[in-house]
């Protein structure tokens, strides 16, 4: 009876690891890998407070899930997990593609995982998910701009000799000053397009600094003007911000008046909000290859010449028919600054 009640006791135990709920903040992830058997695969380190875990995932959707998370520094709910203790006694959590990766309140405090001060050049040479601390002069800085996840800015650091582009989030936009060297701390990698670039979110931190060599930027190499025709739009999207938390409520083609927001469940009228649009836009010139940019609402207006509040969806099909026209773009970020018909 006693050996019958032991092993009802472990069955109820390892029944118990199946899908739990996990409440945690991301510190490290990698990005997709391969097994030598040819699985897909990604791991990464979280934490509930108390104690860290390994993470071990499947899925490029569940990686881009918890990278973003990652990235603001936002607590995550991982539902239908596995939890295991590993050869060496660590917990490992699994993700599978029936797990479900939401928005948790909860907060945490867990101090990140950080490697030593890395040079730009070594930042680059790094994997996804890491976490930095790097002193960089800003060569350039973008006006911030809304997309699906928040409000972003985009931003290129210089060491003197080499460049890398930085992500600023929400409350930190329009706070870096070019032509201004900055300690930053918790910087995490990730990639755009195959290419290294830095993510500062609520985690990070940065000081004003001297310690960086004068460079003047070279505004000829940032800013060209291309005799180019839009041939394709990505990423369309109307939004309000909330009227609570900033997060971003995209406006559904379904006439609605009220909106509730995913990140703080507060419902509100959209009757007479201010709204923004961004979208990719593919364009192509005569002599030059297919080149992804960013445009906000100020440059949709003006290429489609239309009032804003005359914005759309349908306003993607005619982007497609504006005829051929000049465009002043960032060629390090590929920022719209201004359009020029012929």
């Amino acid at each position: 009876m006693a050996k019958r009640q032991r092993e009802d006791d472990t069955s109820q135990q390892s029944a118990a690891a199946e899908n739990p709920e996990i409440t945690c903040m991301i510190q490290s992830l990698s990005p997709m890998k391969k097994s030598k058997k040819g699985n897909d695969y990604y791991t990464g380190v979280c934490s509930d407070g108390n104690k860290s875990m390994r993470i071990i995932g499947f899925d490029s959707h569940s990686n881009e899930q918890l990278l973003s998370y990652k990235s603001k520094g936002e607590t995550v709910a991982i539902k239908n997990c596995t939890v295991k203790t590993g050869p060496s006694e660590e917990i490992e959590l699994f993700i599978n593609r029936t797990s479900k990766i939401e928005y948790s309140p909860k907060k945490i405090d867990v101090k990140p995982i950080v490697v030593p001060d890395k040079t730009i050049p070594e930042i680059l040479a790094l994997e996804d998910g890491v976490i930095v601390n790097v002193t960089a002069k800003v060569l350039s800085a973008e006006l911030p701009r809304s997309v699906s996840r928040g409000l972003v800015q985009d931003v290129v650091l210089t060491d003197g000799h080499n460049t890398i582009d930085l992500s600023v989030w929400e409350e930190n936009t329009n706070k870096l000053e070019p032509l201004k060297s900055y300690n930053f701390e918790s910087l995490y990698t990730r990639s755009y397009r195959g290419t290294r670039t830095l993510t500062l979110s609520r985690q990070s931190t940065f000081t004003l600094t001297d310690h960086i060599t004068e460079v003047e930027p070279d505004d000829e190499k940032i800013d060209i003007v291309i005799d180019a025709k839009i041939v394709g739009v990505q990423n369309f999207c109307i939004h309000i911000s909330c009227i609570n938390c900033r997060n971003n409520l995209p406006l559904s083609t379904t006439f609605s008046q009220y909106l509730r927001c995913s990140n703080c469940s507060v419902l509100q009228s959209i009757y007479e909000r201010e709204y923004d649009v961004t979208t990719n836009l593919i364009v192509v010139g005569r002599d030059d290859p297919l080149r992804n940019m960013k445009a906000c609402k100020d440059i949709i207006v003006k290429i489609l010449q239309i009032e804003d509040s005359a914005l759309g969806e349908e306003m993607e099909e005619s982007l497609l028919r504006t005829p051929k026209m000049d465009i002043l773009f960032s060629e390090r970020s590929n920022y719209v600054k201004d359009i020029k018909f012929k």
